[in-house]
Order: C-alpha cells, then structure tokens, then sequence
C-alpha cells in the first residue's frame, strides 16, 4: 500500500530533525565531558600544583627565619615570619591533602608527619638559642635539616607528578574537543545531505502524486473552472491528481451536454404553459378589478358615514369637554377674584403698616436729635471742665483726664447720631418707595379684578351654548349611525365576493410564479451550459 503525500513529506522531515538533533545532544554530551575535565583540571590538579609550590616555599621561608634567628635571637621580625611560615605550610599540607587522589593522601599525610616532627625540632632549637647557641646549631645542622631536605625531595617530586597528570588532563580535554569537533561536522554534513536528499524526494512525491509540474496542474485546473472542457489534458498515473482531473473534465462534458438538451426542451414547454395561464389570469384580474372598484365604492361610502360618525362623537367630547373647561373655568375665576381680594386687603395692610414704620422713623429721628444736641452740651461742659483744671494746676489733673474721656464719649455720640440719622433717611426713603409701588400695587390689583369678573360672565354665556350644541349634535349622530349600519351590510356582502375573486387570482398568480421561476431556470441552466466548450 502507498504512502500519503503527508506520510512521505512527514518521514523527511523526521529524519532531517532527527540527525540535527543528534548532533546537537551530541555537542552538548561532549561539550559537559569537557566542561567536567576542564574543571577537575583548573579546580583540583591546578589548585594541587599551587598548594605543593606554596608549601615548598613556606618551608624554605620557615628554614630561613631560623636561620636568622639563630644569628641573631633577638630578632623578633624573624620569629614572627617563622611562625608565619610554619602556620601557613600546615595550612597548605591540609588543602593538599583535601585535593590529593587516593594514591597521593598517604605521602601528604607522612609530609603533615614529617612537618609535625620539623616543628618539635625547631621548638627546642628555639628553646636552646637563649641558653646555648652553638648547641642550637648543631641541632638544627644534625635534625632540622635532613628531615626539611626529605620533606623538600617529596614537595618537589608530588608537585612534579600533579604537573604531569594536569598535562595529560589538558591533552586529553583537547582530544576530546577536537574529536566532538570531528563528530559534530560529520553528523552536521550528514543531517545537511539528509535534507537535500529529502527535499529531492518530496519534490519527487509531490510530482508523482500531481502527475505534472504544479503550474501545470494549476493552469489546467483554470481552464476547467473557466469552462473549457475542450482543453487537452495529457496522460498521468492513475492515481495521480492529473488523472482525476480529466476524469472530472470527462464527467462534466457529459453533463453539460444533458443539461443543454433537457433545458431546452422545458423552456419550449414553460412557454407555452406560461401563455395560458396569463390569459386565465388577465379574466380572473378583470373581475377581480371591477369586484373592488364595487367594494371600494361601497366602503368608500361606509368609510364616509363612519368619518361623519366619528366626526359628531369628536364634536360631543369636544362640546362636553367645553362645557366642563367653562365650569372649571367659572370655579378658577371665582378663586382668582377671592385671591385678588384678599390680595388687595393685604396690600391696603402692608400699605397702612408702612405708614406706621414712617411715623416711627420719623420719632426716633427726633429722638436722636435729641442725643445729638445732649451731646453738644456735653462736649462744651468737658471743654470747660479740662479749661477749669487746667487752672487748678497740679491739683486738677485727675479731673482733667475724667473731663477728657466725657469729651471724646461726647464725640463719639455725636458721630454715631450722625450715622444713625444717615440711616434713618435711607430708611425714610425706602418706606416712601414701598408705599409708592404698594399704592400702584393696589390700582393693578382692582383693575385685575374687573377683568376676571367680566372674564367669568363670558365663560357663563360660552357654558350655556355648549349645551345647546350638545342637544343638536346628539340628534345628527344617531342619524349617521343608523345609515353607516346598512352600508356594512352591504359591504360584507361585496367584501365576501371580492375575497373569493382574490382567493383564485392568488393562486393562478402563484402558479404563474412558479412557472416563470422554472423557466427562468431553464434559461439559467442553458446559460450555464453554454460556457463549457465541449
């Protein structure tokens, strides 16, 4: 069984992805191998190196702060560095022995040994320098060097090991960059021809699977879809796109031929059906006219009475509605003319008030006048008063203060009696205003009145002929209704008539329709078939 097109296009592209991505696992596994090598090579034997280096030169440095100890034992600089140098070279010795593989932990643990014996030694030659120098000499000549030289000869040679084994880790991490190097660009070439190898096959399938060159299939498929079912379609495989198009084409030729036939034959037929009916149709609508003209002369009439009908209601309700306005009215116009004269009353009050407040003003005006003049004399009697104790000298000085204070009281009366006589006019003059426009309030009001009373008497006589007009619009409306009830009758008859008229014109008109609408469609199917070229 053959393969889709999908499937095929589907393995390719599966195999392409596959071999890139395993070039790439395979870069990324090489690139953690050296990454993990490079580490135990920058983190482990380098650091090792570096310890072994130090620890060599603490112990030569610890060597030589002895030695200048014991050529001059007051030196303390030389005992500091010698402490320095012993603290610093245990240290060292651990962190070695840390870093140290499994082979070399034995010999950094006898050189931590040999260290702790170094130490005791250079502890007594310490304690002999103060005593006997030359004793201290002989012990450092005969005890602290040899076991220094030993611990040197395995320093230098560990050092030199951690040197050798760092180098073959670098070597090693360059083969193995240079062969992930190899691998990577062979799989890369690999996974580069894959995919050409497999675009070559899709485009192989794909022709395969289309039976010609995709334009080709393209243009051959417009032509057909244009109508051109003469065009030469060339020979393919049989289960190739091509040769299900000329298949189609094939099939299409035979049906538009079929078509063409059949839908000439039923416009012939539509046609001559379609000439009878219009002539059944054209009597049925004669009738069917001179029905509603009768109808609508009759409902004319019916719509005329009914108008008429509506008309005389319309005048009742709008007479009954007068009759009502002008009783509301006449009960508005009573109301008003109370209020105008309850109005007025209060005015002639508000007036009468006014007059009063004038006479009030016009007391306190005296009244204040009054203070005016008292303080005048006032002011003089103080004035007179300090001229008094100014005479009497030193003696009359607490009077003269007394008459100064009732002197400025006195002037502060008078000028608050001037302001208050200010107020006082304007006060006048408003009242005087008021009593103006209340006395031309009063004139409006009466003449007000007299309009609504004369206002009412219309209303009255207006009421009493809406009664009349009621009377004599009832008499006509029930005419009216009376002929509109038998021209109803009439026109249900005709109504009835023309509805079956109706009934058989509609259906005659919908057969009609339906004969137009197929021979329209026999047209449209000729139309159709005469685009394909066969």
């Amino acid at each position: 069984m053959l393969m889709t097109l999908r499937k095929q296009l589907l393995m390719a592209f599966t195999a392409s992805i596959s071999l890139l991505l395993g070039a790439v696992v395979f870069a990324l596994l090489s690139l953690a191998q050296v990454n993990q090598q490079f580490y135990q090579l920058t983190h482990r034997e380098q650091v090792l190196f570096e310890h072994l280096s130090s620890a060599y030169a603490q112990g030569l440095q610890a060597g030589q702060a002895l030695r200048n100890i014991l050529l001059d034992p007051a030196n303390q600089r030389g005992h500091d560095n010698l402490k320095k140098a012993q603290q610093d070279l245990a240290t060292l010795l651990d962190g070695a022995e840390q870093l140290a593989d499994p082979a070399m932990q034995p010999v950094i643990a006898g050189l931590k040994t040999s260290n702790a014996r170094r130490n005791e030694i250079i502890a007594s030659i310490l304690t002999q320098v103060n005593t006997d120098i030359e004793q201290a000499k002989a012990i450092q000549n005969q005890q602290e060097t040899p076991i220094w030289r030993e611990m040197k000869d395995v320093l230098l040679e560990q050092r030199a090991k951690t040197q050798e084994i760092a180098q073959a880790k670098e070597n090693e991490v360059a083969l193995i960059i240079t062969r992930s190097q190899q691998i990577a660009s062979a799989l890369a070439l690999l996974a580069v021809l894959t995919a050409i190898g497999s675009v070559w096959w899709m485009l192989r399938c794909l022709r395969r699977s289309l039976g010609a060159d995709p334009q080709q299939v393209a243009d051959i498929a417009h032509h057909v879809a244009a109508g051109r079912l003469d065009i030469a379609i060339p020979a393919a495989e049989s289960s190739s796109a091509m040769a299900a198009m000329k298949l189609m084409q094939q099939g299409l030729a035979g049906m538009a031929q079929d078509i063409r036939t059949n839908s000439s034959s039923l416009s012939s037929y539509v046609s001559d059906l379609r000439n009878r009916s219009e002539d059944l149709f054209g009597r049925i609508s004669q009738q069917g006219e001179v029905m509603a003209s009768m109808a609508g002369s009759v409902e004319e009439m019916s719509v005329s009475v009914n108008h008429i009908a509506d008309s005389g209601q319309s005048i009742m309700q709008r007479v009954s509605e007068g009759s009502q306005r002008s009783a509301e009215g006449i009960v508005v116009v009573d109301q008003a003319i109370e209020g105008m004269n309850l109005v007025e009353q209060r005015t002639r009050g508000i007036a009468s008030a006014l007059g009063e407040l004038h006479a009030e003003s016009e007391k306190i005006r005296s009244i204040v006048n009054v203070i005016q003049e008292v303080a005048e004399q006032t002011n003089l009697l103080a004035l007179n008063a300090a001229i008094e104790a100014a005479r009497a000298g030193e003696s009359g000085r607490g009077f003269a203060v007394v008459a100064d204070e009732v002197r400025k009281l006195a002037e502060r009366t008078a000028q608050s009696t001037v302001e208050i006589e200010s107020l006082m006019t304007r006060i006048q003059s408003g009242i005087d205003d008021a009593d103006r426009l209340m006395s031309e309030g009063t004139a409006a009001v009466q003449q007000e009145r007299q309009l609504i009373v004369e206002a009412g008497t219309v209303i009255r006589a207006l009421d009493a002929s809406n009664s009349q007009v009621r009377e004599e619009v009832t008499l006509i409306v029930q005419a009216i209704n009376e002929q509109g009830a038998a021209s109803e009758e009439v026109s249900a008859s005709i109504e009835a008539v023309a509805q079956l008229s109706e009934k058989y014109r509609t259906e005659l008109d919908s057969s009609l329709a339906a004969l137009n609408d197929t021979a329209s469609l026999a047209e449209t199917m000729k139309s159709v078939t005469d685009r394909f070229r066969i």
